[in-house]
């Protein structure tokens, strides 16, 4: 059983005075072991599941190293340190740094999309099933990865933008959105349901975007889930079975990741 004090022994020992100092690198040392482990021993029994899962934590770890502006070496050396922990366990893998590419998070928006195309099953459960309470949330949350779609393709790679600006693994990595879209437009039932995405996203038009429908929705903000979409995405992300516990609250505010140890 690997204890907290192990691996703030391990953070505090390796602790450095760059960037933004030696608490910086303590914190997010702390918060990406406590995650690293987090996927090993809940995930790590089945290989497919829990290499979906070690792409959430790059997800959340492109996010969340962003204030800190440290290299990349002090965020690699973090990883090299997880390997200690879990020499005392059966489980001997780990989330690989070598996956984590930050190329692949030009823009933020595409966090969303990634997270979109982990759960597409899910999302047409809940729009085929038209489910109670999550439906109209569902609806909203699609509309608003279509739009981050439509804005990441025009700003990114659009013309001679993929080219010229070196997006084109981004581009690559965007157009698979689409795939997992056509996941939803097969489904007869849910295509009339859903934006296209040939058609402008202003012109869209659904039943949950009545204004009484959008109060409800924006009650749950005053709740405290945050900001519109977040309120949305949250409900949404609160249906998907078998997500780590950081995914379901992925969408507050600025895509917070829940600390699972306190």
């Amino acid at each position: 059983m690997i204890k907290k004090t192990d691996m703030i022994s391990i953070c505090e020992r390796h602790a450095t005075i760059e960037n933004m100092g030696e608490e910086a690198y303590k914190e997010l040392c702390m918060k990406l072991l406590r995650n690293l482990l987090l996927l090993l021993t809940r995930y790590s029994n089945d290989t497919e599941i829990y290499s979906k899962r070690c792409y959430d934590l790059y997800n959340w770890l492109y996010h969340e190293i962003k204030p800190y502006k440290l290299p990349d070496n002090i965020v690699s050396s973090i990883f090299d340190r997880s390997k200690s922990l879990i020499q005392e366990t059966p489980k001997h893998y780990i989330c690989p740094y070598d996956l984590y590419n930050k190329a692949d998070y030009k823009d933020e928006k595409i966090i969303e999309l990634n997270i979109f195309g982990d759960n597409i099953v899910k999302i047409r459960d809940i729009l085929k099933n038209r489910t109670p309470s999550y439906y109209c949330p569902c609806i909203i949350y699609v509309k608003n990865c279509v739009k981050n779609y439509k804005y990441l393709e025009t700003n990114y790679c659009t013309g001679t933008n993929e080219r010229t600006l070196g997006n084109e693994k981004f581009c690559d990595k965007l157009k698979k959105f689409i795939t997992h879209y056509e996941y939803l437009t097969k489904e007869e039932t849910i295509k009339s349901e859903i934006p296209s995405l040939s058609s402008n996203i202003d012109t869209y038009t659904n039943k949950c975007l009545l204004e009484e429908n959008i109060n409800q929705l924006i009650s749950a903000r005053n709740e405290g889930l945050g900001n519109f979409t977040s309120a949305t995405a949250s409900t949404v992300v609160g249906a998907m079975v078998g997500i780590p516990p950081f995914l379901a609250l992925m969408y507050k505010v600025n895509i917070t990741f829940i600390q699972i140890y306190e």
